[in-house]
């Protein structure tokens, strides 16, 4: 005979010990309604509530556009050729030294002389992607002080026009914005600092500064 307090303690290890085994399998069934079609083959319900697929647009192109796809074949983006294109532009990483070219005006009689080659170091590209074109600005010379900025056809990979600056900062880039379907021109040289459009640049129209900065040195 168990005494009463031992009875207590056991009662609960009896009542689990009632319950099923959670290991056994136990069969589970899915409700599921059956209705029968014309041959006498029951459906299921998943199938009885599935619509027809929608018809699809063979043409959601408006007519009067579709020669676009006609004649323009889409790119394949999964293939890097159709991701990648490889162009070879002109730019310039050395040159030499010429008496006739005045923008090297900084160097000695001698060194200009012995023609020492000169190393140019790219500051920056600009693409002007509505106008097809690239800025590229070099830096050049004693402390890389003067600049040249070639103006590039990207198609052709020619060098329009050539302009050159001198005694811009070290630091310093010009600075493109479009402003009213208008292109314009933050540059630096000397001690002034210019905006003009970027034709009038391009053209060096030195004449046509909308505005002129003057800074005096400390």
């Amino acid at each position: 005979m168990l005494s009463p307090k031992a009875s207590q303690i056991q009662q609960p290890l009896l009542e689990i010990q009632s319950y099923p085994d959670i290991s056994s399998p136990v069969e589970i069934k899915k409700e599921t309604k059956h209705e029968e079609n014309e041959n006498g083959a029951p459906i299921l319900e998943e199938q009885n509530n599935a619509k027809p697929d929608d018809k699809k647009i063979i043409n959601p192109l408006p007519s009067e556009y579709r020669w676009i796809l006609e004649n323009h074949n889409e790119s394949d983006y999964s293939k890097i050729e159709g991701r990648i294109k490889s162009k070879s532009f002109p730019l310039r990483f050395e040159e030499e030294v010429d008496e006739e070219q005045d923008y090297y005006a900084n160097h000695s009689e001698e060194e200009v002389k012995n023609r020492i080659k000169v190393e140019f170091a790219v500051v920056q590209i600009i693409m002007l992607g509505h106008r097809n074109r690239l800025l590229v600005e070099y830096s050049y010379g004693k402390n890389k002080v003067n600049r040249a900025i070639d103006y590039i056809n990207f198609d052709t990979q020619e060098i329009i026009k050539t302009i050159y600056l001198q005694k811009v900062n070290i630091k310093s880039k010009i600075f493109h914005r479009i402003f009213n379907d208008i292109d314009f021109i933050f540059y630096q040289e000397g001690q002034q600092v210019f905006l003009m459009k970027l034709d009038d640049f391009i053209e060096q129209n030195q004449d046509k500064h909308l505005i002129q900065f003057n800074f005096f040195e400390c």
